[in-house]
């Protein structure tokens, strides 16, 4: 299941594909990020990005779909809306994100525009991928401790 997350960070602090992050109660795995704010300020820049992270263990429901094509029309105060080759969109109807891969047509009729994209559902990690990025993440925080002295283990020994 892939889900569209909103994260504000600093600029020292970077966003990979491959992060796992902590979204509500559940881990997902960044992997698209969909665009990057840049807000200034005197002291610190904060960025904004909007990335595609798909939640762990759960279904890939996206298998279910191949390429497709759809005409969707778009009235006059929606020009500003009209999608573009490259962007992805959510798709309510299947419950999938899709890539727009191309504009095929676009046609005039009244004030309607009409325009046939063609579309590919949105691959999705294996588990195996997932599961990798979920345990690099969590090797990150695990720390191995050396003992300031041997004595205390040598002490054991006699």
């Amino acid at each position: 299941m892939l889900e569209k997350i909103r994260m504000k960070k600093k600029a020292n602090d970077p966003v990979y594909v491959g992060d796992v992050i902590k979204y509500g109660n559940e881990l997902f795995v960044v992997i698209n990020i969909l665009s990057v704010q840049v807000f200034s300020s005197s002291v610190d820049a904060l960025l904004v990005y909007d990335c595609l992270c798909q939640q762990a263990q759960k279904p890939n429901i996206a298998d279910e779909y191949m390429t497709t094509q759809a005409e969707i029309m778009y009235q006059a105060h929606e020009y500003n809306e009209i999608s573009e080759v490259g962007e992805f969109i959510y798709d309510e109807g299947t419950g999938i994100w899709v890539k727009i891969d191309a504009i095929l047509s676009v046609r005039m009729e009244e004030k309607n525009l009409f325009v046939k994209y063609e579309f590919t559902p949105v691959n999705e990690w294996s588990e195996r991928e997932i599961s990798r990025a979920i345990g690099k993440e969590r090797r990150k925080h695990m720390r191995l401790l050396r003992s300031k002295t041997n004595d205390i283990a040598n002490d054991n020994i006699h």
